[in-house]
């Protein structure tokens, strides 16, 4: 059995070594005439290449070569009782694994060459993850898409209806639901997760001409900051939110109409 065979100490010592000096001379001289290297030399050579290393051997006797290979599989051969089938491709893939390839042809023909004629397989191109820059440049150039104009919009009014008496934070403008449920519409979780877009790099790419977001250096908060532009929209949000809130006020303590009255 094959599985005995390889395992077998009963062997000649000199044929393994015979076989194995016979099997690289062999992959040698094929490699040459192959003439192949890199990641296809581990496949079967083409029949233009076994018809050319077959007419390179002396047609009427046998190379040097081919006298001690015949010799060492006749040896091989004769070292078992009959009938005695030797696994030759898998005795190198398990024995010169390391030094000889096999290989098998259209045909399932057995070949060998040497390991040094394979370059190892490429590595992978590396995963490119798209990154903000990505994102932003899907976005139109000289205009914005709905999503961002309702975006800028809910930023406006965040920052229109802000009463503190200091300067809001990029930490208030990210906690505001009108401007977070804005954010998710621009940027599904799977947008935010694959480009890890920032609102700060929104608002920078995209309104940096309106509004600037800079480091506070006693505090540490990213400060939000307004242009002479955006101040007058903000006043003019301002000014419209206060004339809404009044006319709501009014009309709540209105009298109602009198009875009967039409």
């Amino acid at each position: 059995e094959p599985e005995e065979l390889l395992r077998a100490p009963s062997l000649p010592p000199s044929l393994p070594a015979l076989a194995r000096s016979c099997a690289i001379a062999c992959a040698k001289a094929q490699g040459r005439l192959g003439g192949r290297t890199g990641p296809a030399a581990a496949m079967a050579g083409t029949a233009a290449e076994r018809e050319a290393f077959f007419s390179s051997l002396p047609p009427d006797e046998f190379a040097p070569l081919e006298v001690s290979l015949r010799q060492v599989l006749i040896d091989w051969l004769n070292s078992r009782p009959a009938p005695f089938s030797f696994p030759l491709l898998e005795w190198i893939d398990r024995r010169l694994g390391g030094e000889i390839a096999t290989a098998r042809d259209e045909a399932g023909q057995g070949e060998i060459r040497l390991q040094s004629a394979v370059a190892p397989a490429p590595p992978p191109p590396p995963v490119v993850v798209p990154g903000p820059e990505a994102f932003f440049a899907s976005l139109p150039e000289d205009s914005f898409t709905a999503e961002e104009d309702a975006l800028r919009s809910s930023i406006f009014d965040f920052l229109a209806s802000w009463r503190s008496p200091d300067l809001a934070c990029l930490a208030d403008l990210s906690d505001d639901p009108g401007v977070v449920e804005r954010c998710r519409l621009l940027m599904p979780q799977e947008a935010r997760a694959m480009y890890k877009v920032r609102i700060a790099e929104w608002v920078s790419h995209r309104i940096g001409g309106e509004l600037e977001i800079r480091e506070d250096p006693k505090s540490g908060k990213d400060i939000i900051h307004l242009t002479p532009a955006a101040k007058k929209q903000v006043v003019e949000r301002f000014q419209a939110m206060q004339t809404a809130a009044n006319a709501a006020a009014a009309a709540a303590i209105a009298p109602p109409p009198a009875a009967g009255s039409r």
